[in-house]
């Protein structure tokens, strides 16, 4: 009877292991094709070339002027503040709700936003991507903006990071710190990294410094997630009326995905 129900419990996390692994990396890659759609389009719409390895203007478009450079690397920040506050009101309406779209969420909304102040950082760093607008700033005026955009990080990592224990489908999951822990790390520090190595090796050829350090600072936003929450006495677990299973629905969404995004880069590196 107890190794039945070890194994029963065993099961229980590798789902959830699962499930968390696939949507991160799914949220995440549409986050990240989306940011880049919106640059591509408003710099097709300009007619200038974009090198999207660093996100810079190619040396070869002489269309290029202050106005459609400032409107290029303002449309993708655009896309993913709109596109964080889409999925942040639909997983606020999923609060008191099961199933696993609450999850899809929660990583799409901390993805987006991740995103939008990691590339802005990474981009003042670099004078790169949105870095090409501010060029003209002073560097105080920079370090001010990089360092109030790590603080907004930290602090939505830090009043989300509670979130996570709410799309859990077991009480038994927090119900003592050992187990606490250990669900951060099984369902959200663990899923963060193999998607982070995903998405590396697929851009392995044509990624670049830009691309990968945003994954630096969704770990510094995941970093909160690790202080031990001692009050769970006030989250409310929903239990799935069905056994829980993996998603091999968004497991294939994520491989098809993957897959075009993979032609589709190939295709824009060499035009």
């Amino acid at each position: 009877m107890m190794d039945i129900e070890l194994k029963k419990e065993l099961n229980k996390w590798l789902i959830a292991f699962v499930n968390n692994t696939v949507l991160f990396t799914l949220t995440f890659f549409i986050v990240y094709i989306v940011y880049n759609l919106s640059i591509g389009a408003v710099a097709k719409l300009f007619g200038v070339n974009v090198l999207f390895s660093n996100y810079t203007i190619a040396a070869n478009s002489s269309k290029s002027d202050i106005s459609s450079v400032v409107l290029i690397f303002l449309s993708g920040p655009v896309s993913l503040a709109i596109l964080g506050i889409v999925f942040y009101t639909l997983f606020t309406k999923m609060k008191r709700k099961k199933g696993i779209m609450k999850i899809f969420f929660l990583w799409g909304y901390l993805n987006a936003f991740n995103m939008l102040l990691g590339f802005f950082v990474i981009g003042i760093l670099t004078e790169s991507g949105f870095g090409e607008i501010t060029w003209r700033f002073s560097d105080v005026t920079k370090i001010l903006l990089m360092f109030l955009s790590l603080l907004i990080i930290v602090l939505i990592g830090n009043t989300n990071s509670k979130y996570f224990f709410t799309t859990t489908f077991s009480k038994t999951f927090i119900e003592n710190r050992r187990k606490r822990l250990m669900f951060i790390i099984l369902e959200v520090i663990l899923p963060f990294i193999i998607g982070s190595l995903l998405f590396i090796l697929v851009n392995f050829s044509e990624g670049s410094f830009y691309q990968r350090a945003v994954l630096l600072t969704m770990l510094l936003m995941l970093m909160p997630s690790l202080r031990d929450k001692t009050n769970h006495k006030h989250i409310r677990i929903i239990k799935e009326s069905n056994t829980p299973s993996v998603v091999w629905g968004w497991f294939i969404v994520l491989a098809v995905l993957v897959v075009m995004y993979k032609i589709a880069w190939n295709y824009v590196v060499t035009i």
